[in-house]
């Protein structure tokens, strides 16, 4: 702590950014669950959600419910924060985080959560440059095939 108070202000906000990153479409480090978000030449990522999101994955594919809701827990801080800071909300790695947390909630069953996130997604992607809105369309379409069953 005695360091940390020596630092100037704008050194230590220095080392507390987190920069984003950006995923070619041919990456290997791309999850099959993000492929069709991942367009040419680049997809812009912010790394705290997108860990939280393959650590989500990691935990759903083992079938570690009880972690892939903490993964859940943590993205979805992540994306609340990001949605409620409205001069971030319309960068493109914010709108994947979005995504992302609709992703998640749709492998566990919950669409409406989902279908909400890719409501709000679609909403922010003024340009349809995400999958928020085949997302969203999926899901209507996923419910409107449920109805007719019933």
């Amino acid at each position: 702590m005695k360091l940390v108070k020596k630092e100037k202000l704008h050194t230590i906000l220095k080392s507390l950014t987190i920069y984003s990153f950006q995923l070619d479409h041919n990456s290997s480090i791309v999850p099959q669950e993000l492929q069709q978000d991942v367009k040419k030449p680049s997809t812009i990522f912010h790394p705290l959600p997108y860990s939280h999101f393959l650590s989500f994955l990691c935990h759903y594919h083992r079938h570690d419910i009880k972690s892939c809701l903490q993964s859940l827990q943590q993205l979805g801080h992540v994306e609340m924060v990001i949605s409620n800071n409205h001069m971030f909300v319309s960068r493109p790695d914010s709108i994947n985080s979005v995504i992302m947390c609709g992703i998640a909630h749709q492998f566990l069953g919950d669409l409406h959560t989902a279908r909400r996130a890719f409501k709000d997604a679609a909403g922010i992607d003024i340009y349809n440059e995400t999958s928020a809105v085949s997302r969203l369309f999926s899901l209507i379409r996923y419910y409107q095939a449920l109805r007719l069953h019933d």
